[in-house]
């Protein structure tokens, strides 16, 4: 009873989201207008938290402007908050990750997703984003889509927050042996070690750490 309840009331609230009824904040983003609750936005952010009761002008308007953020990850943002799962490939024709069929467009979706969720301090949707690449660990296609990935990765996390980083240096380890097999994607990581010294550092430590497999892929470094 107590589930079905809990079910039925996310259901009616995220209809309310879809139809735009009883919002409140209003989002602004590159040209979109995404209609929300605060109760909803407002519990699950840091940074709209701060927004909105702190005598903001955006919470004082009720509006807050993202121009610098992508429109299909807030899309991608304001569903999780109202569903607590990850639609990655809903409404991308809009979007830089304009190619759902890409190989690499989950991993790198859920990267600039991660990335975002830190950005405006969403702890719920970085661990969401953190578990659904946990599965690389079994999954050597997953592995090369994050090594794909290694640049975004890098470039939009702070050094401090290691939870990306580490699944893809840890999955990196536990493949070395059959990427030191596959030329193409062997030389891809090369790129990577000798572009991001900071992967660099973190992929020596993660076999240190590891100490599995000795490591041919560092020692021309």
């Amino acid at each position: 009873m107590e589930d079905s309840y809990r079910e039925e009331l996310l259901y009616r609230v995220y209809r309310c989201y879809i139809s735009g009824q009883f919002t409140d904040l209003v989002i602004n983003c590159a040209g979109y207008q995404f209609e929300c609750h605060k109760l909803i936005v407002c519990t699950q952010s840091t940074f709209f938290n701060a927004a909105c009761v702190n005598s903001f002008q955006e919470g004082l308007n009720s509006v807050i402007n993202l121009p610098c953020d992508d429109p299909h990850l807030i899309r991608v943002l304001l569903a999780f908050f109202y569903t607590g799962s990850l639609y990655l490939r809903a409404h991308a024709e809009d979007s830089e990750l304009n190619d759902p069929n890409h190989p690499n467009y989950r991993y790198r979706t859920v990267v600039l997703l991660y990335a975002l969720a830190d950005k405006y301090g969403i702890s719920t949707l970085t661990h969401a984003c953190s578990q659904s690449l946990r599965w690389a660990y079994t999954d050597y296609n997953a592995v090369i889509g994050l090594l794909h990935c290694v640049p975004s990765t890098y470039t939009t996390t702070p050094d401090t927050n290691r939870g990306l980083r580490d699944i893809t240096t840890d999955s990196i380890v536990k493949y070395a042996e059959k990427i030191s097999e596959d030329d193409e994607t062997l030389r891809l990581l090369m790129e990577h070690i000798e572009n991001f010294p900071q992967f660099r550092n973190d992929l020596f430590l993660a076999f240190i750490a590891g100490h599995t497999y000795a490591c041919p892929l560092m020692v021309s470094q």
